[in-house]
């Protein structure tokens, strides 16, 4: 691979499969989908098109690139059309043993220097890797949604993950397909989804809790600078998708994220969020939130506390910023790295995280993560890192 990777190979053709796919044409390189059927193979091809269609009639690409695109993308229902790619990207379903089963399977299609990569948000590396002969060319490759507009991929470091594949996926990512990346190592919700879902519970269980506006708590978390509220930002990821990430963090980190149940409801409902079904946590478009009002009103009569939204907020804030602080202390990636994921994964304003903490002081948010801790449990447990750096008065970044 002295000259990149020239064919990939993606499985799962959904919506971000299909997104991975039309990056990279878009970027000259030659894409292999495979779906399981023609219906869906039909559907990927046409997902993919409309990407182009779109920015043609924008006037964002000319004709001469629509079809230059359109010509490096091959779409098949034959796991065998794969077998000249020097990457594959599984993006299926998040469950283990589908992944592990098209692992097993690409590693015995795919020549032995091939590298095998998951978009999967949270599940082991290291899980995936074992199904195969082959677990130092396996990473994970975890691209935003929508692909072709986010800057960011994480890439995931297996426990027996070489230095060569890291080193020529980074390449891959910056270089051709001009994205950028950080590394983290292989931990229940890698970096940017670590950091996002205690920040999306603690709003959630405020509103099931108290009597508190969801859209003073977006208000404020725009006031602060970040260009979604919490509840938009929901229901763009989508209700079942953030639900089924917070349980898998919940258990693989032994009850350390506390899953509100208004997830399950919603999500029982039916109401997935503003692009699967046009309802979540608001109505669209008009983003209404009277039928979540009455929904909570009948499963949490006792929502009669009032809260402040403010209040919420920093809870909010208190949870991530507990978060970031860990995966440095634990090594799970670079300060740095923890900044970019924060910036480009999930929009955090300002520079990242630790720098917001070094700028509110550590002893402050030590104060703050103690008060919370009395009141609402563990979950707010100051860092041991957080209560060495308060103690010799030493930030996170120094210039």
């Amino acid at each position: 691979m002295e000259h990149g990777i020239s064919r990939i190979g993606v499985v799962g053709g959904g919506l971000m499969g299909s997104g991975i796919a039309a990056l990279a044409v878009y970027r000259g390189i030659a894409v292999t989908v495979r779906e399981e059927t023609p219906e869906l193979a039909d559907r990927a091809y046409h997902a993919i098109e409309k990407v182009f269609g779109d920015l043609l009639q924008k006037g964002k690409i000319d004709n001469l690139t629509y079809l230059q695109c359109m010509g490096l993308l091959e779409v098949t229902t034959d796991m065998r059309d794969l077998r000249g790619a020097n990457l594959a990207v599984e993006a299926v379903s998040e469950r283990l043993d589908i992944k592990e089963k098209i692992f097993a399977e690409l590693d015995a299609l795919l020549a032995p220097n091939a590298i095998i990569a998951s978009n999967t948000s949270s599940l082991p590396i290291a899980q995936l890797a074992a199904a195969t002969a082959r677990p130092d060319r396996v990473l994970g490759m975890h691209f935003f949604n929508p692909p072709i507009r986010m800057d960011l991929v994480e890439l995931v470091r297996g426990a027996e993950t070489s230095k060569i594949t890291m080193s020529i996926a980074e390449a891959f990512c910056r270089e051709q397909l001009q994205r950028q990346t950080i590394r983290v190592t292989d931990r229940p919700g890698f970096i940017v989804n670590r950091l996002l879902i205690p920040y999306f519970n603690e709003a959630a269980l405020a509103i099931e809790l108290y009597d508190v506006d969801p859209h003073q708590i977006d208000a404020e978390a725009k006031a602060y600078g970040w260009p979604m509220g919490p509840f938009e930002l929901l229901d763009f990821v989508g209700i079942d998708t953030t639900l089924w990430i917070a349980e898998f963090l919940n258990e693989s980190c032994a009850n350390r994220f506390f899953v509100p149940p208004l997830y399950r409801l919603l999500a029982e409902q039916g109401r997935m969020g503003a692009r699967k079904t046009g309802t979540g946590f608001y109505t669209y478009p008009s983003r209404d939130s009277q039928h979540l009002e009455a929904l909570l009103a009948k499963r949490y009569p006792h929502r009669n506390e009032r809260m402040d939204a403010k209040h919420v907020f920093d809870r909010m804030m208190c949870a991530l910023y507990v978060q970031a602080i860990e995966a440095l202390e634990e090594e799970a990636a670079s300060a740095a790295d923890i900044e970019l994921g924060a910036k480009n994964g999930i929009a955090f304003p300002g520079i990242g995280p630790l720098h917001a903490i070094d700028a509110m002081g550590h002893g402050k948010l030590l104060w703050m993560l103690r008060d919370m801790e009395r009141t609402y449990g563990p979950r707010f447990a100051p860092p041991e890192l957080l209560k060495r750096h308060s103690a010799c008065e030493a930030p996170f970044f120094s210039e």
